[in-house]
């Protein structure tokens, strides 16, 4: 359903997106999440680098992700920092806990990545099933940008190491909604070549009237839409980074 990133990406997500740089996402998370007691989870963990922040301030969170390679990471990042995480392999459509929580969260557009629409309804149906009465689900999205050719990216290790890494979309269904790209990580040592990786990565997008209703079906009700981490704030642009507030029931 959704695509295990390997080491070399892992790497790549650790120069890009050092842990404690602000990206506005943290702060935002923070703030909507200011005086919740209960249980949190954070669904596609990554790096941690908002799972983090929210165990520093002593939020009740888990989190779960589907690469063994970032969950390695993560909990890495936490035993460095002297805290406890609770993290575990698992994905969208199929975790399972024996517990509720009053606020579920996706952030960074991860549920884009769920490629087949019956497993994203039904990874909506389960993070439902998980909320407590009243509980909170918030989640950004994306819209597509325009498609400008395969590009291609570098990051210096050192004077003798570097990463590359080369985007190309080798699938724009718009009728479907979806996108598939294809990423090749290749880490070069002294010159040459020395590891790669391929990740085919979908992107499924939604309109946003398209996705209140869906929420609305499923069994979410105060649906509201911010744009750019300013909450209530309507969007302008189809650039706008858009978070989804939902609450669980009528």
């Amino acid at each position: 359903m959704i695509h295990s990133y390997g080491q070399l990406a892992v790497e790549v997500y650790d120069l890009e997106k050092p842990l404690g740089e602000s990206f506005k996402v943290v702060e935002y998370y923070l703030q909507r999440l200011d005086g919740c007691q209960g249980r949190i989870l954070e669904a596609e963990v990554g790096l941690g680098r908002v799972y983090i922040p929210l165990l520093e301030k002593g939020l009740k969170i888990e989190g779960f992700d589907s690469s063994k390679d970032m969950l390695a990471c993560c909990e890495a990042r936490c035993n460095e920092k002297g805290l406890t995480p609770s993290l575990y392999k698992g994905e969208m459509m199929s975790f399972s806990r024996h517990k509720l929580f009053d606020a579920i969260i996706i952030p960074a557009g991860t549920f884009h990545l769920v490629e087949k629409r019956r497993e994203a309804m039904q990874s909506l149906r389960n993070f439902l099933k998980h909320l407590s009465p009243n509980g909170r689900i918030i989640m950004d999205l994306y819209l597509p940008t325009p498609d400008k050719g395969p590009s291609i990216q570098t990051w210096e290790m050192n004077d003798k190491e570097m990463i590359t890494l080369t985007k190309s979309i080798i699938e724009n269904n718009m009728l479907d909604q979806k996108r598939i790209s294809l990423l090749k990580y290749e880490k070069w040592s002294n010159g040459k070549s020395v590891a790669q990786e391929l990740h085919r990565i979908p992107f499924r997008w939604y309109g946003l009237k398209e996705f209140k209703l869906i929420l609305e079906r499923i069994g979410f009700s105060a649906v509201t839409v911010s744009a750019n981490y300013q909450y209530r704030k309507q969007p302008q642009s189809s650039q706008d980074t858009l978070t989804i507030e939902a609450v669980k029931g009528k």
